[in-house]
């Protein structure tokens, strides 16, 4: 007990010296002074419980709000995440994109945002480039005109609490579409996984076409379709594959394609009972 009582008064001396300093410089104080053995778990609790450093020390770290359980899926497009990218600008004529758009109608734009939209069960991602000055009104058309037209709307969106996103004219948007708005908790903005790594993807994709291309904007389609068919190692299968079922035709193959892109629906189902036999009798050995 007397040894115990020697090492918490050096404890005090060493946190008095260093004028209340955290556990670091306690600890580096005290193996500096004496010749001990660093004991950090007392240093750790004595300094924890220090009356002084309670009242008037504050955290460098905001609280952390309670982790928001995304529930599980059902099937694929029922629940998105949404968020937007910053991009290089990009000037740009609307025809360029847009060629129907008539030649008197015609003028410059400038893109520096990406809206990623990624399904959270198949992960199949939709990217749509927009202008820093988009409001929440051209925003939900937007959707409505890229998005909704091909896959219908959702049951729930996961998103930042961006402001576009937070706006009244989206709560009412969503609310009349029965669509479930899930933001992120405060202080814990990553609520899921999937959306950062296709976030990450996404980035490096369109700084390697950039480098090659020197522009990421008109080779957006491109982008897209690229990163749907990659292979995904969760799934075995691309995330094309996942959601329709086939893989996608990027253009013209140097080689004759060793494997059939379509199979008849018959052929598939007779495919799988073979595989599904196989297995059984694999298991039952």
């Amino acid at each position: 007990m007397k040894s115990k009582n020697y090492l918490v008064a050096a404890i005090k001396e060493a946190h008095d010296a260093t004028a209340h300093g955290r556990v670091e410089k306690t600890l580096k104080w005290l193996t500096d002074e004496f010749i001990c053995q660093p004991f950090s778990r007392l240093v750790n609790k004595y300094v924890a419980s220090c009356d002084t450093c309670q009242r008037t020390k504050c955290s460098n770290k905001p609280p952390l709000g309670q982790v928001t359980i995304l529930h599980v899926l059902a099937r694929a497009w029922t629940d998105i995440t949404i968020d937007f990218l910053k991009m290089s600008p990009v000037f740009t004529h609307c025809s360029t994109l847009y060629p129907n758009i008539p030649l008197e109608d015609d003028h410059m734009i400038c893109f520096s945002r990406l809206w990623t939209i990624v399904c959270r069960q198949s992960g199949f991602i939709f990217l749509i480039p927009v202008s820093d000055n988009l409001i929440s009104e051209k925003c939900t058309d937007t959707f409505d005109i890229h998005v909704a037209s091909v896959i219908g709307y959702l049951y729930y969106i996961v998103f930042d609490r961006d402001t576009l996103f937070m706006s009244d004219h989206f709560k009412d948007w969503a609310a009349r579409k029965g669509i479930k708005l899930e933001p992120s908790t405060a202080y814990h903005p990553q609520m899921d996984s999937q959306s950062e790594i296709a976030t990450k993807a996404i980035l490096q994709v369109a700084r390697a076409y950039k480098v090659e291309c020197n522009e990421w904007l008109h080779k957006l389609s491109e982008i897209q379709l690229k990163l749907n068919s990659r292979d995904n190692t969760t799934r075995q299968h691309s995330l094309f594959f996942s959601l329709l079922g086939f893989e996608a035709k990027l253009g013209v193959a140097s080689f004759p394609h060793p494997i059939t892109p379509y199979n008849p629906a018959e052929e598939r189902h007779r495919d799988t009972s073979r595989n599904l036999y196989a297995s059984k009798v694999k298991q039952a050995k």
